[in-house]
């Protein structure tokens, strides 16, 4: 079951969106609202948690900026 959540997701959005976050993490952090306008993806916690279902180490913080509420995703080096 797994697996066919994987390939749908990949499927749905095209695996460069999956490509393009996790070379995106392999950089800097990211956050939803930069999902959004750079990869055009609404889904970005749905992906992250695809990455780290694979294996990546990736964690989430909750920030504040002007009264809103956000999360950031970052992607931890391998070790």
């Amino acid at each position: 079951m797994q697996t066919d959540l994987f390939y749908q997701a990949e499927k749905a959005e095209g695996k460069s969106t999956m490509s393009q976050i996790l070379n995106r993490l392999e950089r800097k952090p990211l956050t939803t609202w930069e999902a959004i306008t750079l990869y055009n993806c609404t889904r970005l916690a749905a992906y992250v948690k695809i990455l780290r279902d694979r294996g990546h180490d990736i964690t989430s913080t909750w920030k504040h900026h002007n009264g809103k509420r956000f999360t950031v995703y970052e992607l931890k080096p391998a070790k």
